[in-house]
């Protein structure tokens, strides 16, 4: 059985929106994709294995989420590696329909990899891969960061990728409130705010004061 551990605040925090009638609710659709587009005649089989190595090293890719006694709880899936099946186009048209069909693509929010992934290939040989993670496992900086390391993996240019767990993310919050650095912070912030809370610090309550956002990245390599 999985360990199971505790989501982060910052996990929390772009797991919920607001439903129609004002209610607070989980969600499916607040993700971000990437584009990488690669204008040269592709070795898919290495480009595959700089996938697969990526996915491997970056532990909070492989997260899943559950539901334990009606409480919500990710664990970290074993690695296995990804087929991921080359879909053949023919025209820039056919790479927008893919990107297309994987941002409007649902995830499964519960005991399944929050990432969908695609890997192109032109008649010429180039190609490219577009990625979509949910935002509960990546932020912006890594999928920036990911589609560098996968392609710095891929030319040889990037031998060893150096890997933060996120693991020790979740541990370090769990154990946040227990040390001396909360003290100090509680200390701080109590003498920041003595006087009230400034405007600027106030987050509007209003539900129509939110909105999802989808991120981008995308990287041309010529």
């Amino acid at each position: 059985m999985k360990k199971k551990y505790n989501l982060t605040k910052a996990q929390l925090g772009v797991l919920y929106t607001f439903d129609e009638n004002g209610n607070v609710v989980l969600t499916n659709k607040n993700f971000i994709w990437g584009h990488l587009k690669i204008n040269q005649e592709v070795d898919f089989i290495r480009l595959k294995k700089a996938i697969n190595y990526c996915f491997k090293k970056n532990d909070s890719i492989r997260i899943n989420l559950c539901l334990e006694n009606d409480k919500l709880l990710q664990y970290f899936e074993d690695y296995e590696e990804q087929s991921l099946e080359i879909v053949e186009v023919n025209t820039e048209n056919d790479v927008k329909n893919l990107e297309n069909e994987i941002i409007n693509r649902p995830f499964e929010m519960f005991n399944s990899y929050l990432f969908q992934i695609v890997v192109y290939r032109y008649k010429n040989g180039f190609g490219g891969v577009i990625l979509k993670l949910n935002h509960v496992i990546a932020d912006g900086y890594t999928m920036g960061l990911l589609l560098y390391e996968v392609l710095g993996y891929y030319s040889k240019t990037q031998n060893k990728i150096i890997s933060f767990a996120y693991l020790d993310y979740i541990d370090s919050e769990e154990n946040y409130p227990a040390s001396k650095r909360y003290e100090q912070d509680k200390e701080y912030w109590n003498k920041m705010f003595e006087e009230g809370v400034p405007d600027i610090a106030y987050i509007p309550s209003n539900k129509e004061n939110y909105s999802l956002l989808k991120a981008t990245y995308e990287k041309n390599i010529v």
